[in-house]
């Protein structure tokens, strides 16, 4: 048998004001404010109260196992007004038909005084929680008082809240107009309405990527129906010179196409960045080359700049024999770069060059056998005593540090890019944002459902806990992508300008980029703890974010400490060099 003495007990811990809020037949909340609870009946059937989640009555209460307690988001005022309507909250401690809900904190009455109030506008209930008292009467009205009713009756509107916005809404998502504002373009160039086209036609992407990833998964290769819609959707165009039919786009518009092409499919946005970068890297080529590789404007490639090879020197060029691993898009492929050593007539290695070879003359050896980014098709190119003419040949070092291209017949400014910064942000970190969107998205959906296992959290949207969680993967989200933004726009600017990224700038790119993978993986590994176990089924798509996310976040040109440590040196003037990736 509860007694009071047991309730008064229970309720010692309470200090702040209660509001105990009936609402009316049209929908008016109509209560009474009080500053304790022991002011109230000691013996009703329902006693609606709020408390702060840090109060120490809460535990209380869930050891107790005689009360029932539901604990409201703030932000849930829809689940407020249907806990205000709901039939099974009916008392008879205000006029008939109402029905008790209850707001935290409404006012601060001293000690045990009340008072009642009735607000102008809808119930709109804010954080509580309601713990039923079993098997005694209803409690009598609380007395009015008209002095603190006025002043109380004004709370109601002080707390109304602004309306949360859904957590599918991604602030840090690029709309079309941010994208069209952002593209750098000379002043007396008009904004191109391109790469708002190639974001809504990525955006409609999503959903069969998203639906066929599982199936590239177990084949280890995207499907050939994801590969003829990205080639049909111009997505293998993306960095093809406009002389050749292509779109030329910027770097911030390969990441923002690519991200977003990663929120269906990450191995598809892998396979799509890859192969635009090493597109943009064909555009370094003399023209007859591109003239032979673009022959048709939807030509795929895949590569690996890694010298893993050996060469000879010929009339006419090189004869070249290696295995390159890890060429992303291998199986669907037209051309491979591969990278090579280059020798001078006597043998002696002089030069790193990269060359382009095409598919007929290297072989795809199946090796990719990988926890995530399965789909990629990463695979081993095996080349032997293949002839590379001259002009399918282009040294590494001129292109990295000075910037000693052909000369290109469109006079665009892309080629100008900052070479390294270029490979490592459209193939490496694009997708890496896409897949963070994509966690959280898929996170805050179904924590409008899924309860939180070994508490009274029907949803875990409610917790606060949960909720905090979210946002801290949030916020590291969006500066993963502040980061990615203002590398992709210094390279972008300097290439317009006709310049070359400077030293100082190509190394704080370089941290941006690889900051921002970081920031991606911690958010990433949040949102998994908070969404629970069942993120690893199979059958649940966070896993696979997961695994793909973790395993390009590991790629070598990366090397998080190597870069922060290139960035210090950079900042306090030490002049030691200690990579070629500048």
């Amino acid at each position: 048998m509860v007694t009071e003495r047991d309730f008064k007990d229970f309720m010692a811990d309470v200090c702040t004001p209660v509001a105990v809020v009936t609402a009316t037949e049209d929908g008016l909340p109509h209560g009474t404010t009080v500053g304790s609870l022991t002011s109230l009946s000691l013996r009703p059937p329902m006693v609606a109260l709020a408390l702060e989640r840090r109060s120490r009555l809460l535990p209380k209460i869930l050891r107790s196992q005689r009360f029932g307690v539901n604990l409201l988001g703030a932000e849930q005022a829809d689940v407020a007004r249907d806990f205000a309507s709901s039939a099974r909250q009916t008392v008879s401690s205000g006029p008939p038909g109402t029905r008790t809900t209850a707001s935290r904190g409404c006012g601060r009455p001293r000690g045990g005084s009340c008072a009642s109030w009735t607000a102008r506008s809808p119930a709109a209930t804010t954080c509580c929680c309601s713990a039923g008292w079993p098997g005694s009467p209803a409690p009598a009205a609380p007395p009015r008082s008209s002095t603190a009713a006025a002043r109380s009756a004004r709370i109601p509107r002080r707390r109304r809240r602004l309306p949360v916005p859904s957590p599918t809404a991604l602030p840090h998502s690029p709309t079309e107009t941010e994208n069209s504002m952002t593209e750098n373009r000379n002043e007396n160039t008009p904004p191109s309405s391109e790469p708002s086209e190639l974001l809504r036609t990525a955006r409609e992407l999503v959903p069969l990527l998203a639906r066929n990833a599982e199936q590239g998964e177990r084949d280890r290769r995207l499907t050939d129906e994801s590969i003829k819609t990205l080639t049909e959707s111009g997505m293998f165009r993306l960095a093809v010179p406009k002389r050749y039919g292509g779109h030329e786009a910027s770097l911030r518009t390969l990441v923002d196409v690519s991200a977003t092409l990663a929120e269906g499919d990450g191995s598809a946005s892998w396979v799509v960045a890859v192969g635009s970068s090493l597109t943009w890297v064909t555009s370094l080529f003399p023209e007859q080359a591109q003239d032979e590789l673009f022959g048709g404007p939807d030509t795929r490639l895949s590569g690996v700049l890694t010298p893993s090879a050996t060469a000879e020197r010929v009339d006419g060029g090189y004869r070249v024999s290696g295995r390159w691993h890890y060429a992303s898009g291998s199986w669907h492929a037209d051309w491979s770069l591969i990278g090579f050593p280059v020798p001078d007539s006597s043998g002696q290695i002089v030069d790193q060059g990269i060359a382009l070879i095409p598919a007929a003359d290297y072989t795809v050896e199946d090796t990719w056998f990988v926890a995530g980014m399965r789909a990629t098709g990463s695979n081993c190119v095996v080349a032997q005593d293949v002839f590379v003419p001259d002009h399918r040949v282009v040294s590494v070092p001129k292109a990295m540090v000075t910037h000693d291209y052909p000369v290109q017949r469109s006079g665009g400014p892309h080629p100008r890019s900052a070479f390294v910064q270029f490979l490592t942000a459209a193939p490496l970190v694009a997708p890496q944002l896409g897949l963070a969107r994509a966690a959280l998205r898929f996170v805050g959906e179904k924590s409008a459902e899924k309860a939180i296992t070994f508490t009274y959290f029907e949803k875990q949207r409610d917790s606060t806990a949960f909720q905090l969680r979210v946002a801290e993967a949030a916020q590291k989200i969006d500066t993963a992508h502040l980061h990615v933004r203002r590398a992709a726009a210094d390279i972008d600017a300097a290439a317009q300008r006709g310049e070359a990224l400077d030293t100082p700038g190509r190394i704080r790119a370089r941290a941006d980029l690889s900051g921002a993978i970081g920031h991606v993986t911690e958010a990433i590994d949040i949102l998994l703890t908070a969404h629970g176990a069942g993120a690893f089924a199979e059958a649940n798509p966070l896993q696979r974010i997961w695994r793909d996310s973790a395993v390009s976040a590991r790629h070598a040109i990366l090397q998080p400490s190597m870069i922060k440590e290139l960035y210090g040196k950079a900042l306090l003037g030490v002049e030691e060099q200690i990579s070629p990736l500048v």
